[in-house]
């Protein structure tokens, strides 16, 4: 009886350590846990406008798009107010504010504008053939108001109210509108002074308004550390799994340590090593850098078919000359040139999966030697996610004598995953009026893409189920073993 008091007071005495290493392991992890799961860093997240357009108080319009002018005030007897669109990305947001660099017109001095909501329905806004008549131009200076702000010649932020984050957060995956009207010029005759502010447009400003807007973003691979530390925690305090606590905390912090590490791989495609492909027809594909590349003319049928696209060389300008064309010449490499209103779709080589876009080079193509306006084109890049929405961005080409321009897209942009990419060019003339689709003259060259393949969350899911399932295979064996002693 003494020897197994003695025994067993040795054995207590052994499990002591043991048990400070546990509760000093359940301890950290639980810091762990809780340090991941707390509140993580505000991410601005800045979305370009989409489309934008006036209405007069006779109903009339403007062409909606992302060159069209924004114009509020007074001119020939009539009122304008102005609307614009934001496609609002995935996220919840915070704050939310408007970035406009505004410019005068006529003989008028600062003007208060009123941000209000809008509900005119999107197609009637969009439509290019039916005006969207008095009923909308009512609509875009009456009521929720978002701010009210003096504009002049001056670029300035707008913080939206409370009322506008609301309408935000409840058009994530959809279009966000704001109604544009200008205060000062309302309280005035309609007869008497004319001019008002463009809060936006080509010809008038360059510079497209912008949405900063501010969210709470959760990096995924930290959501796997939270769950693993989660899992471990459990394991550790479960009295029938202590014999098993380092291996299952082992395990837990390489799968911790995976979940943690980059979940995307860029790579850069610059269109290099493909001497043999000098034309791209309507229809015609090809697989470049572990991507499938297909070119598209989408104009009328009757002008259908025929050259979308070449790989043209950077250092031939001649050849390009020669071939009628006026091409960049600041791109000693190759570079695909989309051509004659073509449309460059892009996907990748492997069926479903999804990738990110952050940067690229590009630039306009004339349609012939010449001299182009400084807004030569626009270039807008389509995004299309798995479940079929579209995410849009566009960028002003210059002059292609100024040569390729380097263009990051935005924080939402570059953060979401795509299946598909298309990019369309836009030509624009001396009015600053841009066309696609109509004219054989939207091109553009294209260069170094700056694109990333997301793994699928899945991978990271059945190499930690893996894992934990070694270290279960593992204790399971350690009871065998001590049965069969």
């Amino acid at each position: 009886m003494n020897m197994s008091k003695t025994q067993n007071s040795s054995s207590s005495k052994h499990r002591q350590p043991w048990r400070a290493w546990l509760a000093r392991s359940s301890a950290a992890l639980g810091l762990l846990a809780s340090l991941v799961l707390a509140a993580p860093a505000q991410a601005d997240v800045q979305v370009i406008e989409y489309a934008q357009g006036w209405i007069n108080s006779r109903g009339g319009n403007n062409r909606p798009g992302p060159d069209s002018n924004n114009y509020t005030g007074n001119e020939l007897g009539m009122r304008f107010n102005s609307w614009v669109a934001f496609y609002i990305p995935a996220g919840h947001y915070t704050s939310a504010t408007l970035s406009v660099d505004p410019s005068t017109y006529g003989e008028v001095g600062p003007s208060t504008i009123g941000l209000f909501q809008v509900e005119t329905p999107y197609a009637t806004l969009m439509d290019d053939y039916v005006p969207p008549g008095v009923d909308a131009y009512k609509d875009l200076g009456s009521g929720r108001q978002y701010a009210s702000v003096t504009l002049f010649n001056d670029a300035v932020d707008i913080q939206l109210n409370g009322r506008g984050l609301a309408d935000i957060n409840a058009a994530v995956g959809t279009y966000f509108f704001i109604g544009f009207t200008n205060q000062t010029m309302n309280a005035l005759p309609v007869s008497g002074p004319e001019g008002g502010i463009y809060i936006s447009g080509i010809g008038r400003n360059q510079t497209m308004m912008t949405l900063n807007l501010e969210t709470a973003a959760v990096p995924e691979p930290a959501t796997w550390a939270a769950l693993l530390a989660g899992l471990s925690l459990l394991a550790l305090r479960s009295t029938q799994l202590r014999r098993r606590a380092r291996q299952v905390a082992g395990a837990a912090a390489v799968l911790a340590a995976i979940g943690m590490a980059p979940a995307v791989h860029a790579d850069t495609i610059d269109f290099e090593g493909l001497d043999d492909l000098p034309f791209v027809m309507d229809g015609d594909s090809f697989l470049h850098a572990g991507y499938l590349f297909g070119g598209q003319f989408v104009g009328e049928p009757e002008d259908g078919g025929g050259l979308v696209g070449s790989i043209l060389d950077g250092r031939d300008i001649r050849g390009c000359e020669e071939g009628g064309l006026a091409c960049p010449t600041n791109n000693a490499s190759h570079y695909y040139g989309a051509l004659n209103d073509g449309v460059l779709h892009m996907s990748s080589a492997q069926a479903g999966q999804t990738f990110r876009l952050s940067s690229f080079d590009a630039s306009f193509i004339g349609g012939q030697p010449g001299v182009y306006p400084k807004v030569a084109g626009l270039l807008v890049v389509r995004g299309i996610r798995a479940d079929h929405t579209v995410f849009d961005e566009i960028y002003s080409l210059s002059d292609p004598a100024f040569g390729f321009g380097h263009y990051q897209t935005s924080a939402a942009f570059s953060s979401t995953d795509f299946v598909q990419l298309s990019f369309i060019p836009y030509a624009c003339d001396w009015y600053q009026e841009c066309f696609a689709f109509q004219s054989n003259m939207g091109q553009m060259g294209l260069d170094n893409l700056e694109v990333s393949a997301v793994p699928e969350p899945s991978t990271y899911l059945m190499l930690g189920m893996g894992l934990l399932g070694l270290a279960a295979a593992r204790r399971q064996s350690i009871k065998q073993q001590q049965k069969d002693c």
